[in-house]
Protein backbone atom coordinates (compact mmCIF):
# COMPACT_ATOMS: atom_id res chain seq x y z
CA UNK A 1 0.00 0.00 0.00
CA UNK A 2 1.39 3.92 -0.68
CA UNK A 3 1.73 6.18 2.11
CA UNK A 4 -1.13 8.33 0.29
CA UNK A 5 -3.36 5.39 -0.17
CA UNK A 6 -2.81 4.45 4.02
CA UNK A 7 -3.40 8.04 4.86
CA UNK A 8 -6.46 7.89 3.84
CA UNK A 9 -6.92 4.46 4.84
CA UNK A 10 -6.42 5.74 8.46
CA UNK A 11 -8.14 8.96 7.78
CA UNK A 12 -5.40 11.56 8.33
CA UNK A 13 -5.88 14.52 6.98
CA UNK A 14 -1.84 15.36 6.52
CA UNK A 15 0.85 12.61 5.08
CA UNK A 16 3.47 13.94 7.86
CA UNK A 17 1.31 12.37 10.61
CA UNK A 18 1.27 9.25 8.60
CA UNK A 19 5.09 9.24 8.38
CA UNK A 20 5.37 9.80 11.44
CA UNK A 21 3.45 6.62 12.78
CA UNK A 22 4.76 4.49 9.91
CA UNK A 23 8.61 5.62 10.61
CA UNK A 24 9.60 3.39 7.62
CA UNK A 25 13.85 3.03 8.59
CA UNK A 26 16.28 1.86 5.87
CA UNK A 27 16.23 -1.20 8.02
CA UNK A 28 12.45 -1.98 8.07
CA UNK A 29 12.50 -1.11 4.54
CA UNK A 30 15.22 -3.20 3.67
CA UNK A 31 13.40 -6.44 5.87
CA UNK A 32 10.15 -5.65 3.89
CA UNK A 33 11.49 -5.76 0.27
CA UNK A 34 13.17 -9.31 1.86
CA UNK A 35 9.76 -9.79 2.88
CA UNK A 36 8.49 -9.81 -0.21
CA UNK A 37 11.17 -11.49 -2.07
CA UNK A 38 10.91 -8.39 -3.92
CA UNK A 39 14.51 -9.12 -5.77
CA UNK A 40 14.19 -12.67 -6.13
CA UNK A 41 11.00 -11.68 -8.45
CA UNK A 42 12.37 -9.14 -10.43
CA UNK A 43 16.11 -10.84 -10.69
CA UNK A 44 16.54 -13.61 -13.25
CA UNK A 45 19.68 -15.63 -14.08
CA UNK A 46 20.78 -16.80 -17.53
CA UNK A 47 23.43 -18.74 -18.66
CA UNK A 48 26.24 -16.54 -20.45
CA UNK A 49 28.87 -18.24 -22.57
CA UNK A 50 32.49 -16.69 -23.25
CA UNK A 51 34.35 -16.86 -26.67
CA UNK A 52 37.42 -17.29 -24.96
CA UNK A 53 39.71 -17.60 -28.14
CA UNK A 54 37.84 -14.22 -29.11
CA UNK A 55 39.30 -12.59 -26.21
CA UNK A 56 42.46 -13.84 -25.86
CA UNK A 57 43.03 -13.25 -29.67
CA UNK A 58 42.08 -9.67 -29.18
CA UNK A 59 39.43 -10.20 -31.50
CA UNK A 60 36.59 -8.63 -28.95
CA UNK A 61 38.80 -5.45 -27.94
CA UNK A 62 38.14 -4.79 -31.94
CA UNK A 63 34.68 -5.60 -31.47
CA UNK A 64 33.90 -9.27 -32.10
CA UNK A 65 31.46 -10.89 -30.62
CA UNK A 66 32.88 -12.65 -27.43
CA UNK A 67 29.82 -13.33 -25.49
CA UNK A 68 26.70 -15.32 -26.32
CA UNK A 69 23.39 -15.44 -23.62
CA UNK A 70 22.19 -18.92 -24.10
CA UNK A 71 18.51 -19.10 -25.16
CA UNK A 72 17.59 -23.13 -24.82
CA UNK A 73 17.31 -23.18 -28.12
CA UNK A 74 20.24 -21.12 -29.54
CA UNK A 75 22.31 -18.24 -28.64
CA UNK A 76 21.90 -13.99 -28.51
CA UNK A 77 24.85 -12.50 -29.70
CA UNK A 78 23.75 -9.14 -28.81
CA UNK A 79 26.08 -7.34 -26.06
CA UNK A 80 23.15 -5.70 -24.59
CA UNK A 81 20.76 -8.71 -25.02
CA UNK A 82 19.17 -7.32 -21.18
CA UNK A 83 17.69 -4.37 -22.70
CA UNK A 84 16.64 -6.01 -26.26
CA UNK A 85 13.17 -5.38 -27.73
CA UNK A 86 13.38 -8.71 -29.22
CA UNK A 87 14.03 -10.72 -26.32
CA UNK A 88 10.95 -12.83 -26.74
CA UNK A 89 11.31 -12.99 -30.56
CA UNK A 90 14.77 -14.19 -30.61
CA UNK A 91 14.73 -16.11 -33.72
CA UNK A 92 13.65 -13.49 -36.18
CA UNK A 93 16.29 -11.15 -34.61
CA UNK A 94 19.83 -10.65 -36.46
CA UNK A 95 21.79 -11.07 -33.40
CA UNK A 96 20.11 -14.54 -32.91
CA UNK A 97 22.71 -17.67 -33.46
CA UNK A 98 21.00 -20.70 -34.09
CA UNK A 99 21.71 -24.17 -31.71
CA UNK A 100 22.46 -27.17 -33.72
CA UNK A 101 19.28 -28.50 -32.38
CA UNK A 102 17.23 -25.48 -33.74
CA UNK A 103 18.74 -25.69 -37.17
CA UNK A 104 16.91 -29.05 -37.68
CA UNK A 105 14.10 -28.31 -36.22
CA UNK A 106 14.20 -25.39 -38.43
CA UNK A 107 14.45 -27.33 -41.71
CA UNK A 108 11.60 -29.43 -40.23
CA UNK A 109 9.22 -26.48 -39.53
CA UNK A 110 10.38 -24.97 -42.98
CA UNK A 111 9.80 -28.04 -44.65
CA UNK A 112 5.92 -27.85 -43.18
CA UNK A 113 5.37 -24.50 -43.86
CA UNK A 114 6.12 -25.35 -47.76
CA UNK A 115 3.78 -28.31 -47.14
CA UNK A 116 0.89 -25.79 -45.64
CA UNK A 117 1.44 -23.41 -48.61
CA UNK A 118 1.11 -26.34 -51.62
CA UNK A 119 -1.39 -28.11 -50.07
CA UNK A 120 -4.39 -26.13 -48.37
CA UNK A 121 -6.31 -22.72 -49.67
CA UNK A 122 -5.02 -20.08 -47.13
CA UNK A 123 -6.07 -16.04 -47.31
CA UNK A 124 -4.26 -13.51 -47.74
CA UNK A 125 -3.10 -12.98 -44.05
CA UNK A 126 -2.21 -16.54 -43.52
CA UNK A 127 -0.09 -16.45 -46.91
CA UNK A 128 1.66 -13.39 -45.77
CA UNK A 129 2.76 -15.01 -41.70
CA UNK A 130 4.09 -18.23 -43.40
CA UNK A 131 6.08 -16.40 -45.81
CA UNK A 132 7.42 -14.45 -43.11
CA UNK A 133 7.81 -17.27 -41.18
CA UNK A 134 9.74 -19.01 -43.93
CA UNK A 135 12.16 -16.11 -44.68
CA UNK A 136 12.97 -16.35 -40.66
CA UNK A 137 13.75 -19.74 -40.84
CA UNK A 138 15.70 -19.32 -44.19
CA UNK A 139 17.62 -16.99 -42.32
CA UNK A 140 18.49 -19.66 -39.50
CA UNK A 141 18.95 -22.41 -42.35
CA UNK A 142 21.21 -20.66 -44.07
CA UNK A 143 22.10 -20.76 -47.81
CA UNK A 144 20.47 -24.14 -49.98
CA UNK A 145 17.49 -24.05 -47.46
CA UNK A 146 15.18 -24.34 -50.66
CA UNK A 147 17.04 -27.41 -52.51
CA UNK A 148 17.36 -29.39 -48.81
CA UNK A 149 13.39 -28.80 -47.75
CA UNK A 150 12.20 -29.45 -51.43
CA UNK A 151 14.90 -32.09 -52.14
CA UNK A 152 14.84 -35.58 -49.93
CA UNK A 153 13.32 -33.64 -46.90
CA UNK A 154 15.55 -32.20 -43.99
CA UNK A 155 19.09 -34.10 -43.76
Amino acid sequence: MSLFALKEWLGHSRLESTQWYAKVTPDKLTEAYLDARYFERNVAVVQVLLDCAAIESGAAAKGETYKYVHLGHGYCANPYWAQCVHRMACQRCEFYVPGASSKAQALEADAHNLKLLEQIPVTETERKALEGDRKALQKLIGPGADQRAIGNGAP
